[in-house]
């Protein structure tokens, strides 16, 4: 049986900025078309089956953008003051990202899950002996096609 927050219908695919986005009742989520392509495509119902650890936007944050590198890279864009409050294991901590018209890092241990007003980021249920790190942001100083410069 799957979670329903983790099934989404494709909401618009941007071609020119080479986003697929899905949403469903609560959230949405923003997908590379490289990363889309990955899914696997069940042929009977259409339906598309994703092994990804998403950044579950909210859907009332239609401002905030926020996509995975990989399962543990987030890229995050805002454009006020928002509180990350985070949960490793039984550690809570809570994280301050500045306003920014340009984009952040989110570093997201495995083990770890973040929630904000703006959105989710679950944990990878992982063995304990592999559980360590915590979150961290970082101000990203410049991207290209090809790399991140924090």
């Amino acid at each position: 049986m799957m979670d329903q927050d983790a099934q989404f219908t494709i909401s618009h695919q941007n071609f020119h900025q080479g986003f697929t986005a899905l949403k469903n009742f609560n959230y949405r989520i923003m997908m590379s078309f490289k990363q889309f392509k990955k899914c696997s495509k069940k042929n009977q119902n259409d339906e598309i089956l994703c092994f990804f650890r998403p950044c579950l936007i909210k859907i009332e944050s239609s401002e905030f953008i926020c996509f995975a590198l990989n399962e543990t890279n987030f890229i995050i864009s805002t454009n006020y003051h928002i509180s990350l409050t985070t949960l490793c294991g039984k550690q809570v901590s809570t994280i301050q990202v500045q306003q920014s018209r340009s984009y952040s890092h989110l570093s997201v241990p495995r083990h770890c899950q973040v929630h904000s007003q703006n959105f989710v980021i679950r944990e990878i249920q992982t063995p304990s002996s592999t559980r360590q790190g915590s979150p961290s942001v970082n101000t990203i100083l410049s991207m290209d096609q090809t790399s991140v410069i924090i």
